[in-house]
């Protein structure tokens, strides 16, 4: 099968697409045309796990897209078809491919097993991506009647963002769900937008956002309210780095800028990061917030007053206890959308010399309000 070919059939029968920056840097299946073949990461045969597989492709049978519901192939030795969630082509990214294979190029491993897949490759709940690249999580239980969406999706793991379930054993506030995030390693992802690549750039993150709201957000008191729960872990912050948990980003036509965001310092306290201006300046001293903020759920509320007069604010409740409050202009212009991110973010990942830490944070009962 031709390159041509291959793309033919492609455009016939496949509408959900996005264009990839850098792609190169993710550990994602990937179609090669010079020779033909696929690269696969994970391929799962009768009750064996093949790891890092290259075959030959033989021919499509079809390209569903939608909703990425695994994270790894699988060949039915019966059918003799083999099932892709997720595989680059080209300069674009597809999902549910099913295609024949000519022979098997190479193999690194295989694991044989009973039941489940192994926990490195399990899904441990209902993973962010099955919402798809562009989708809204819209999980009541968690966030309300607000959605949110993956920041970063591209060469996100399944693993990193996850809706888990309290009857699993996962910690859980309130009712029956909460949110999950967990980086690795190694792990780096960029957005839809390809604005911006992390693999690149020393950074990882795994993060949401909320979605636009309907109606205008200047001259409103907008509050977030949510609880945090960060389980105790071995160097949650690595030292010389730099990791934020939550963020309140304030978005104008010609300016974006952090209004609010917490962070954990090198002590493994829980620091407010507040901006001065519209160009991230920060302030001498970040107010302190809480000290080592593990095993236990925090009640995180912020208020902020949106104008472009001096007298907006940015204020910080913490468990129902006055943290700060920061009297500044809180937008540049009239035309605003706020969005509240949750999950994990790293920068300057390089100064940290020892093998990066797996960092596990959870979130419950996301709330926003606009008066």
């Amino acid at each position: 099968m031709t390159h041509t070919s291959f793309f033919n059939q492609i455009f016939k029968k496949f509408v959900c697409f996005i264009f990839l920056f850098n792609s190169s840097a993710f550990a994602m299946d990937y179609y090669n045309s010079s020779n033909n073949q696929i690269t696969l990461s994970y391929v799962l045969v009768d009750k064996t796990l093949y790891k890092n597989v290259v075959v030959e492709l033989g021919s499509i049978v079809s390209l569903s897209g939608g909703e990425i519901k695994t994270n790894y192939s699988e060949y039915n030795s019966i059918t003799q078809i083999l099932s892709v969630p997720v595989v680059k082509v080209g300069d674009l990214f597809y999902t549910n491919s099913k295609v024949t294979v000519g022979k098997i190029i190479s193999v690194e491993s295989g694991t044989s097993f009973t039941g489940a897949i192994p926990i490195e490759t399990k899904l441990v709940g209902t993973s962010c991506q099955s919402y798809g690249l562009n989708g809204s999580i819209n999980n009541t239980d968690i966030f309300g009647s607000t959605n949110f969406y993956s920041v970063h999706p591209i060469g996100e793991k399944s693993y990193a963002c996850q809706i888990v379930n309290k009857s699993d054993g996962f910690p859980v506030y309130s009712s029956s769900q909460s949110l999950r995030f967990e980086l690795r390693a190694g792990d780096c992802s960029a957005n839809t937008g390809n604005d911006f690549n992390d693999c690149p750039n020393d950074r990882s993150r795994t993060e949401v956002a909320d979605r636009k709201a309907p109606t205008s957000y200047i001259d409103k008191v907008i509050t977030y309210e949510y609880m945090m729960y960060i389980p105790s872990q071995i160097n949650f912050k690595p030292p010389r780095s730099s990791l934020t948990v939550s963020q309140v980003l304030m978005f104008t036509p010609n300016n974006y800028v952090g209004l609010a965001q917490l962070v954990i310092d090198d002590n493994s306290n829980l620091i407010l990061g507040l901006t001065t201006d519209f160009q991230w300046t920060r302030p001498p001293v970040d107010p302190f917030v809480m000290e080592k903020p593990f095993d236990q759920w925090i009640k995180i509320k912020f208020d902020i007053k949106t104008t472009t007069s001096p007298n907006g604010y940015v204020r910080l409740t913490v468990n129902d206890k006055f943290i700060h409050e920061q009297v500044r202009q809180t937008s540049a212009e009239d035309d605003l959308t706020l969005r509240l991110r949750l999950g994990l973010y790293n920068t300057g990942i390089s100064r940290y010399k020892s093998e990066w830490p797996t960092q596990i944070i959870y979130y419950d009962e996301v709330v926003r309000t606009m008066k």
